[in-house]
């Protein structure tokens, strides 16, 4: 379960989402779930005075412990009629810390409903509103003693399967909401010890327990799901590496180097020391899988080891093959995107490293260092990069699918770079009558006169300069970003489309640029002034 924090500032009855000095965040700080998983809020309640240090004082507790139930309900509308597509009534609690801290503890239900889907849709994510109620059983809903209303955030869900997991066992990103209570407790604990208890009697030996796959199949068919194989769930428990330890000696793990079948390890018999070769043998007839992995022992030649033999078994469609991660070619300057193929219809991507001279670096995902977004259409996935992802010679992408079934291919499908563009300025052309007719070559006219120019597409603000009467604002951007011009306080606005000319504007209509398909912004200027553009992510 994923615990989320955030801070609400209470003024005039009103709750904002805030940092503790109570500077109210923007939008793109809002608190955020995402679609399918399970996830608790952790709302510290402050008021709207500032102690000594500069930050906002706990709310008064006292206002809240008269209420004896609650309810949290979350909607995109204001519509009492409608069912809201997120409620919840069960495990909520107002907590007071040590050090008198006000905390209003929300376990959510389940997040993979269709109800919140279609609030989606395609959208990356969706601003809602979000309302804590607290009340007395006796008065009912419409007595509250308090309730709470702020703005957070759903996020979409690049991929996701049929049935989705309750939970991600064993991640301390997810922890189960008894863990998230122990660390809010130990977080607001007193430092002052207690008394020693006396020493308890000694307990029953306890029967022998389970398997923690043996659990986890348990509590998957009570909830009625079909459990993973062993096979499958054994590669689901993979996670990241982690952080070198201190004075360890270097363990051995189960990665290798290079695949094959059995007669292909004396290909490699003059590889170093550590060097590990592994290769599998299926058997339909008794439905299992064996994977053998060799390790050379030293640099002499030939010198292996015994190989580590793992067993899978499962149903025929779960016949298991090794498989490698698929390589991508160096970034050129200006690439915003790549994309590539893989005929694995069940597959998404599951990490992307690039070398560097520290050895694979792993990019963090949904991030601007590393990778923006990625989109899986058909067998098609586009990988976006962040801005401020960095350039690297050779890349890797790891798919779930990377151990496959006897069915699939196997083949590294091929890696292409796009190299997107955007172009901002003014044109000055005596045949145009609407941007909406901008062509190639009046672009490169305009550049070559200097009213526009032709950068690496991102986000960010863009000054067009002073655009004078008579000419056209113009800023060409690719499919995936969107554009509005300053209002000239520092607000936001579509362009004119009927300034002068009717339709001489435009709010993002195709056209093509450099043999790309492009989206266009702008509009006639009836008189000379300064124009600024906003670029954004959609």
């Amino acid at each position: 379960m994923q615990l989320i924090k955030t801070t609400l500032k209470v003024k005039s009855g009103q709750a904002v989402v805030a940092a503790p000095d109570g500077h109210e965040l923007t939008s793109a700080n809002y608190p955020q779930f995402k679609l399918g998983v399970m996830a608790a809020l952790d709302v510290d309640l402050r008021s709207n005075v500032s102690d000594d240090d500069g930050n906002l004082i706990p709310y008064n507790y006292e206002e809240l412990v008269n209420a004896d139930a609650f309810y949290f309900a979350l909607d995109a509308d204001w519509d009492h009629k409608t069912q809201p597509p997120l409620f919840a009534a069960d495990g909520i609690e107002v907590l007071q810390s040590s050090d008198g801290g006000t905390h209003i503890f929300i376990p959510l239900p389940n997040t993979a409903t269709s109800q919140l889907a279609e609030l989606l849709k395609n959208k990356d994510s969706l601003q809602v509103n979000a309302e804590i109620t607290g009340y007395k059983t006796s008065a009912g809903t419409g007595n509250a003693v308090f309730s709470f209303t702020f703005k957070l955030k759903i996020a979409n869900r690049i991929f996701m399967n049929e049935e989705l997991p309750d939970i991600v066992a064993g991640d301390p990103l997810y922890p189960t909401i008894a863990e998230i209570k122990a660390m809010i407790d130990a977080a607001t604990r007193s430092e002052t010890p207690g008394p020693k208890g006396d020493k308890g009697d000694k307990g029953d030996k306890g029967d022998n327990g389970k398997s923690t796959y043996d659990l986890y199949f348990d509590a998957e068919k009570e909830a009625g799901r079909e459990p993973l194989s062993v096979a499958d769930w054994l590669l689901a428990q993979k996670g990241e590496n982690g952080k070198d330890g201190k004075d360890g000696k270097d363990g051995k793990g189960l990665d290798f180097d290079a695949v094959g079948d059995g007669a292909d390890r004396p290909l490699y018999d003059d590889k170093p020391k550590g060097f590990k070769f592994a290769s599998s043998v299926t058997s339909a007839e008794l439905l299992k899988t064996t994977v053998y992995v060799y390790t050379k022992l030293s640099d002499t030649v030939g010198d292996w080891s015994e190989p580590l033999i793992i067993d899978f078994y499962g149903s025929a469609a779960s016949q298991i093959s090794v498989g490698k991660p698929i390589e991508v070619s160096a970034r050129t300057e200006g690439a915003a995107y790549f994309y590539f193929t893989a005929n694995l219809p069940n597959a998404c991507i599951a990490a992307v490293s690039i070398d560097t001279a520290d050895g694979e670096e792993f990019l963090p995902l949904n991030n601007d260092y590393g990778i923006r977004k990625i989109i899986k259409s058909g067998n098609r996935f586009n990988v976006y990069y962040g801005f401020s992802c960095p350039m690297f010679e050779k890349g890797y992408i790891y798919l779930t699918q990377l151990v496959t079934t006897g069915n699939d291919s196997g083949t590294t499908p091929p890696v292409d770079i796009v190299t997107a563009k955007l172009y901002y300025g003014y044109i000055e052309d005596s045949t145009l009558r609407s941007v909406r007719g901008v062509t190639q070559a009046m672009v490169n006219a305009a550049i070559s006169a200097g009213t526009m120019k032709e950068v690496s597409a991102r986000a960010g603000d863009y000054e067009l300069g002073n655009v004078p009467a008579g000419a056209f604002a113009v800023c060409i951007a690719p499919e995936n970003l969107t554009v509005q011009r300053d209002d000239g306080f520092g607000g936001k606005n579509n362009f004119e489309e009927n300034a002068g000319i009717a339709e001489s504007g435009a709010n993002g209509v195709s056209v093509t640029i450099g043999e790309k398909q492009m989206k266009v912004y702008g509009e006639f200027k009836l008189s000379t002034s300064e124009v600024k553009v906003y670029v954004s992510n959609i």
